[in-house]
């Protein structure tokens, strides 16, 4: 009995010492403890460093990735050729002077029924390789460096597509060409449409059809209820060109960006060789050049007077063209009489590239006759 009670009494004197000892902390002390303002401060600060690190990783991973991406687009001295795009031995290069002090730079190719060819902006007659090369030997085919593209000079009327349009004017009649097929790719799309709107009247017999290639009546137009601040953004773009002119750079400076923005102007799969070409084309561009032609490129709409295009017109267009999506074609064949549209699946904005013989066939059909001319 005696030693029962000591041991009862021993027990509780250890189970006092232990819970009471400084050295030992309850559940409830720690809980207390890790919500303490400094407890709360170093969790919240370990927990953002691991969320930064994870941050920093995958944008240090995603850059490797697209790095790796663009790196096969990078220009090479060997693009052109590896695109089979070097122009023929007895390719012809010339020039015409324009009613304003320019001059517009021309190659030609062949004999025959006559094609003259009208690149988009930031190209060159160049982009037509495949062209002059397939359609030569049986028509006469001339490829045109709008003003202030390529080898081609504006006179001082400066960079509009209305003055592009009398260019071609004048290029028609300086050749004394007839029953020409107009091919214009996406601005040059809109200087055709230009030349049948304000030209064609003064002289029908000069153009006998009309093939629209990735363009739009008016290229800054949307989809109802969709709008952009169209003035605005020209004019940061020009001056953004304009620090560029004055520090004697190029429009965009050579790496990734300018890489991926020439890789928007395809669709799926598109030759790296051409993708290297057309930022080739974009480096020899001038900002200058490109600061005066945006305003008017800008601001160009003839959607409401498409009704007056008296050509046969056939309109191509990409189901991934991201720069004039199909809406514009539709407009297009909606507002033009005596017109056809015809989707290609897959291709993108470069279809002188990317589907070179959808192209050439479209031609082949003007120039058989299938698409009727209007009297």
């Amino acid at each position: 009995m005696i030693y029962d009670q000591t041991m009862r009494a021993g027990k509780c004197s250890c189970a006092k010492s232990f819970y009471f000892s400084p050295s030992y902390s309850s559940p409830s002390r720690l809980s207390k403890e890790a919500t303490t303002p400094y407890g709360t401060f170093v969790y919240k600060l370990a927990h953002r460093a691991i969320r930064t690190a994870a941050v920093f990783a995958t944008m240090a991973g995603a850059y490797v990735v697209q790095h790796e991406t663009a790196s096969k687009w990078q220009p090479s001295p060997q693009a052109w050729s590896e695109a089979g795009l070097d122009l023929p031995s007895d390719t012809i290069s010339t020039t015409v002077g324009t009613r304003d002090g320019g001059i517009v730079h021309l190659l030609q190719r062949g004999e025959g029924r006559p094609i003259l060819l009208l690149h988009g902006v930031t190209l060159s007659a160049k982009v037509w390789a495949y062209q002059l090369q397939e359609l030569a030997p049986t028509c006469k085919v001339i490829a045109v460096d709008l003003r202030g593209h390529g080898l081609s000079k504006a006179g001082n009327l400066g960079f509009t597509i209305e003055q592009m349009a009398d260019d071609l004017a004048t290029v028609l009649e300086a050749l004394d060409l007839t029953e020409t097929i107009l091919v214009g790719h996406s601005m040059g799309g809109m200087v055709a449409l230009e030349y049948a709107m304000s030209h064609h009247l003064n002289n029908p017999k000069r153009v006998a059809g009309m093939l629209l290639v990735s363009t739009s009546a008016n290229p800054l137009g949307l989809p109802r209820g969709h709008t952009i601040p169209v003035k605005a953004v020209t004019q940061l773009v020009n001056t953004y060109l304009s620090m560029r002119a004055n520090a004697q750079r190029g429009v965009l400076p050579a790496g990734d960006l300018a890489a991926w923005l020439s890789r928007a102007a395809f669709g799926r799969f598109p030759l790296p060789a051409h993708v290297q070409i057309t930022q080739l084309m974009l480096q020899e561009m001038s900002p200058q050049a490109l600061a005066g032609i945006l305003p008017s490129l800008a601001g160009f709409d003839r959607s409401r007077a498409l009704g007056r295009v008296n050509l046969p017109t056939r309109i191509l267009v990409g189901t991934a063209d991201l720069l004039t999506p199909p809406f514009h074609a539709r407009a297009l064949v909606t507002g033009i009489p005596n017109s056809s549209l015809k989707l290609l699946s897959g291709a993108g904005h470069m279809l002188m590239l990317e589907q070179p013989g959808e192209l050439r066939g479209a031609i082949r059909e003007m120039i058989d006759g299938t698409i009727d001319r209007p009297t």
